[in-house]
């Protein structure tokens, strides 16, 4: 028989830090902020835990408008070696 794979979707702050780069601070800002939906992005478990959900961040972040950087590229202007 062979074993059924179930990916784990809601994960508690510290494993969605972990898994998502941002800190628990960063995320519990979010949170805060209401930036992130509660029940979608995450909730309150019975035991009065929050959890995220992973799919939903990283919907969250795929259709984010972000900041243009103000750090472009910049045309090379160097000089051409003499030879």
């Amino acid at each position: 028989m062979t074993p059924i794979f179930h990916p784990v979707i809601w994960v508690l702050v510290n494993k969605a830090a972990e898994l998502t780069g941002r800190s628990q601070k960063s995320l519990n800002g979010l949170v805060h902020a209401g930036l992130l939906v509660e029940g979608k992005h995450w909730k309150w478990s019975a035991d009065g835990r929050r959890y995220f959900n992973l799919q939903e961040l990283d919907n969250w972040v795929a259709h984010s408008k972000g900041k243009a950087s103000s750090r472009g590229r910049r045309e090379n202007v160097s000089k051409p070696n003499p030879t």
